[in-house]
């Protein structure tokens, strides 16, 4: 017999699922069961699980949701076996530490305890404990309020609150002094904590320590003291900038090389209990040096060096040189005289002393010598002073009258050689004296003013061995003493060696003569016979 439905009788109620304006809402019949956003899944399976075990059909529930019926079945097993937690599953790796972990992690890091162990009590990797640190912090540290008894001097039968306030008010406004020397106590706590007051530490970099003697005459440490970074708990400023000092002394050619040293051994050449690990380095030292004038601390460097230890001939070597950048910022392309192509990278432009002392330098896009000679000369002579005189020695690649009237403009003399073919020489060669090892050592030169092209009127100063020109040195300098120029400066590239040939004849010439030879180191033999000064024969034994 067909069922009808009667006059009268209500209609029956059906499970519905309706979305509007991103909200869900489960209708049964013209009742609202749920609503819940669209985007909550977890919302969504506490229902499916609800009407479920409200003797709804598995299949229904399936078939409104979208779902199929087997999903529907393991939802309702999470949630027998984990209650609520286990409706909704966390996407991504499950975390090392849990909740109360992280709050037990602050509150170390906190009161002075170091990552490594921290991260020893948990049974972590170290670096868990470092980005964990660095996403939430340590936790603060709340100061001790004084008690009641302790503000008071006398116990009285006052009440705790009136005690207090009243002994608040009876103590005077300390004095600004008195307020100063709390600080001063406190300011030892900035040094960092893993700085070590003594005793005895293994070192396997201990002659690095010849290095101490050098800083405090150049005054390292007030130099230091003007680069600033954030704030630090363990390593302070100065214990970061020593460590990658002592770093690059060792041969670390870049911070990475970091990781490889012993950093308990290499601490105690610096004072401290370690030295920064690699990424601790990196962080701070990228930090310091966004508030940082490298030339700056370059020219600071250079005039204690020169004033602790200055140069014995004040002649100084410019040289530039192209540096090949391989990472992935875009950076303007140079000229790569090695590799014979153009590429990205920077220009360097490097100026050292006689004794091949770094003193100046500039770094910029690749240009040439001349564009950057005029910043480096400038820089130079905030290092010396501004009445300071500066003969700028320039090797064959930067010999160019460009350079040459670069150096006119900055009011610095130059000095350089004359390329091959050699010119004729219009002045007499006249005998001069140099001293070389210690000992003075003859020479015949040619001193006259010839013109340059592209530049104007320079002195030539031309070096003759068998009465045969061998080298022609170019200057500007018309004022300093021929075999300065000459003893002072050397070619690029190769070796410039004076050795006393002894006489063709006899050994009673007055004087042996002078041979300066100009030649790469590479290609002299190490079989050749190096020719030494004639030795008189010593007289016979009488027999």
């Amino acid at each position: 017999m067909d069922q009808v439905v009667l006059e009268g009788m209500p209609e029956p109620a059906v499970l519905r699922l309706l979305v509007s304006d991103g909200q869900c809402l489960v209708t049964f019949g013209r009742v609202l069961v749920y609503r819940y956003d669209s985007h909550d899944i977890g919302m969504r399976n506490l229902a499916i699980v609800a009407l479920t075990d409200a003797k709804q059909p598995i299949k229904d529930v399936a078939a409104v949701f979208g779902l199929t019926a087997t999903y529907v079945s393991i939802l309702r097993s999470r949630a027998r076996a984990e209650g609520s937690a286990g409706l909704v599953r966390r996407l991504g790796r499950p975390p090392k530490l849990s909740a109360r972990q992280v709050t037990q992690a602050r509150e170390w890091a906190s009161a002075g305890r170091t990552r490594q162990w921290i991260a020893d009590q948990f049974g972590v990797a170290r670096s868990v404990i470092s980005e964990l640190l660095a996403r939430v912090g340590p936790a603060p540290v709340q100061q001790i309020m004084p008690s009641a008894t302790q503000l008071t001097d006398e116990p009285t039968d006052e009440p705790t609150g009136q005690a207090v306030s009243e002994s608040v008010v009876a103590q005077p406004e300390p004095a600004p002094s008195e307020l100063a020397e709390p600080a001063a106590q406190v300011s030892p706590a900035f040094t960092g904590s893993a700085r070590i007051g003594s005793g005895t530490h293994p070192c396997r970099y201990a002659g690095v320590m010849l290095l101490h003697p050098y800083l405090h005459r150049v005054g390292a440490e007030a130099i230091f003291a003007t680069v600033t970074g954030g704030p630090a708990r363990r390593y302070d400023d100065l214990a970061v900038l020593t460590s990658a000092t002592v770093g690059f002394a060792l041969g670390i050619d870049t911070v990475e090389g970091s990781k490889h040293l012993r950093r308990a051994e290499a601490g105690a050449a610096v004072g401290l209990a370690s030295v920064p690990e690699l990424k601790t380095l990196r962080t701070r030292l990228g930090a310091l040096a966004d508030g940082a004038d490298p030339l700056g601390l370059q020219r600071a460097f250079a005039a204690g060096m020169l004033t602790a230890d200055p140069a014995a001939d004040p002649v100084y070597f410019v040289d530039d040189h192209f540096v090949p950048y391989s990472g992935a910022r875009p950076v303007a392309k140079g000229w790569n005289t090695k590799r014979r192509h153009a590429q990205p990278g920077r220009d360097d432009t490097l100026l050292v002393d006689a004794r091949g002392r770094a003193v100046v330098f500039g770094s910029g896009e690749p240009s040439g010598l001349v564009s950057t000679l005029p910043a480096v000369l400038s820089q130079l002579g905030e290092v010396l002073g501004p009445h300071a005189k500066i003969l700028l020695g320039f090797d064959r690649g930067g010999a160019y009258p460009s350079a040459f009237r670069a150096c006119r403009d900055a009011g610095a003399d130059w000095v350089t050689y004359r390329r091959a073919p050699l010119v004729e020489t219009t002045a007499a060669p006249r005998r001069s004296w140099t001293p070389r090892d210690g000992r003075r050592i003859a020479v015949l030169l040619a001193d006259e003013i010839v013109a340059l092209n592209g530049y104007g009127s320079v002195r030539q100063l031309t070096l003759f061995e068998n009465n045969t020109p061998i080298l022609q040195v170019l200057t500007s300098d018309l004022t300093a003493p021929a075999r300065r120029c000459c003893a002072g400066y050397e070619p690029a590239g190769g070796s410039r060696t004076c050795s006393n040939t002894p006489p063709s004849t006899t050994a009673s010439t007055p004087s042996p003569t002078t041979r300066w030879t100009s030649a790469r180191t590479p290609a002299r033999s190490p079989t050749q016979p190096v020719s030494q000064p004639a030795r008189r024969s010593p007289p016979p034994r009488p027999t």
